[in-house]
């Protein structure tokens, strides 16, 4: 035991490489975490349903094919949703299960939000909606956007699943905001979405619509609340090497998704959404401490940089930081390393370099630079509760040694 803590035995297997396991037992980070827990739990049984003020769906995909289909029917003349051209790949798969087409805007490293020429020169008639997306806890120039799409004639859907504070409502101009609490978002109840419409034109569709969504599914929502309880217990620092090492898990995977349900939530998530969402603010204060440890020791290395976060009052749920060489091409122990600290890539590649994308789009096969060099170089930092002093300082330690 003692020999085999003094250093990591590194094994291939078939050509990938993989960690001891007492190493991992001891060292693995998960890169999110939102506690729920028992006492959560059982305070939402007897919680209220939430309030009316949001459509609640099973699923943020759900949610946001839904809306789309929505809106499409409003404006039956328009068909083109203006995506990001690096977000996640569920936004472009909902645009896909509902029936239209994608047009890729690039983005600006600097700020991981559209390219504002780029996105100005894009929309146009065939323009249905607009997805402005909260990247990394990122608020995206959103009073732009709005401008943008309401001279055009087209709906603004504001993507808020990695918001930094997910109980906020849409911004002036804002047609549908959507909140996921999947695992791993800001607010996680182990699944779900929320839609709040922001704007008079759409409150009717909205509304007629709704009566048609099916209803969660029947029983076993206690067996499913207590389950997303012992995933909880599984993401502490010391848990998180078991997860982690089951492949069909598929932890830190991207996927596309092979099919996206329509279904409203459950009456369990939608009690435990206000439990959950009243220990927000002991969340953000943690993440705020952790982001702003991580840009005052970057600000004097030569190498990495934060990801156009230099705000004083940001909190994610990953610090995102741009390496000088892109992340994949470091050499298997690094990365092994930094994954064992809890860093980790986000969509490891932009949406325009995915073939499901390409039957989509309607802007053939333009560049997009910024998107792509997102993709390579971004990684994220751990934020979440279990990240002290010592954790943040191995996080430090593994990206420093990504160098060119």
């Amino acid at each position: 035991m003692a020999s085999a803590l003094g250093g990591v035995r590194d094994m291939r297997r078939d050509g990938v490489l993989t960690q001891n396991l007492v190493f991992g037992m001891f060292y693995r980070m998960p890169p999110v975490a939102c506690p729920m827990g028992w006492s959560a739990l059982l305070r939402s049984l007897g919680g209220r349903i939430r309030a009316d003020e949001a459509y609640g769906f099973s699923t943020g995909q759900g949610a946001l094919r839904w809306a789309f289909g929505v809106l499409a029917q409003a404006s039956p003349e328009r068909s083109t949703v203006i995506l990001p051209a690096w977000t996640c790949w569920s936004v472009a798969a909902a645009v896909e299960y509902a029936g239209l087409r994608i047009a890729l805007v690039d983005l600006d490293p600097a700020t991981l939000d559209f390219e504002p020429a780029a996105l100005a020169e894009r929309v146009g008639p065939d323009t249905l909606a607009i997805v402005s997306t909260h990247l990394l806890g990122r608020r995206p120039d959103l009073t732009s956007h709005a401008r943008l799409a309401a001279a055009a004639g087209a709906w603004l859907v504001e993507d808020a699943a990695q918001a930094q504070d997910p109980r906020a409502g849409p911004a002036p101009g804002v047609a549908v905001r959507m909140t996921s609490t999947a695992r791993g978002k800001p607010l996680s109840t182990s699944g779900g979405g929320w839609l709040q419409v922001g704007l008079a034109g759409p409150v009717g569709a909205f509304a007629r619509a709704w009566p048609n969504v099916p209803p969660a599914a029947r029983g076993g929502e206690a067996i499913r609340a207590a389950k997303a309880v012992l995933v909880d217990g599984l993401l502490h620092p010391r848990a998180f090497w078991l997860p982690a090492r089951l492949p069909f898990l598929g932890i830190g995977r991207t996927r596309w998704p092979d099919r996206i349900e329509v279904r409203a939530a459950s009456r369990q998530q939608q009690r435990l959404y206000p439990v959950l969402a009243a220990g927000m603010d002991r969340l953000l204060a943690g993440r705020r401490i952790a982001a702003l440890a991580y840009a005052d020791a970057l600000a004097g290395l030569p190498g990495p940089q934060p990801g156009g976060c230099d705000i004083p009052d940001y909190a994610p749920h990953r610090y995102p930081v741009m390496l000088t060489v892109p992340w994949l091409d470091a050499a298997p122990r690094v990365r092994a390393r930094a994954a064992q600290a809890g860093v980790c890539g986000l969509y490891p590649r932009a949406l325009s370099e995915l073939e499901q994308v390409r039957a989509l789009r309607v802007d053939g096969d333009a560049p997009m630079p910024g998107a792509e060099r997102i993709a390579r170089h971004l990684v994220t930092l751990p934020t979440h509760a279990g990240v002290g002093p010592r954790e943040r300082e191995r996080a430090l330690a593994s990206i420093g040694e990504f160098s060119p």
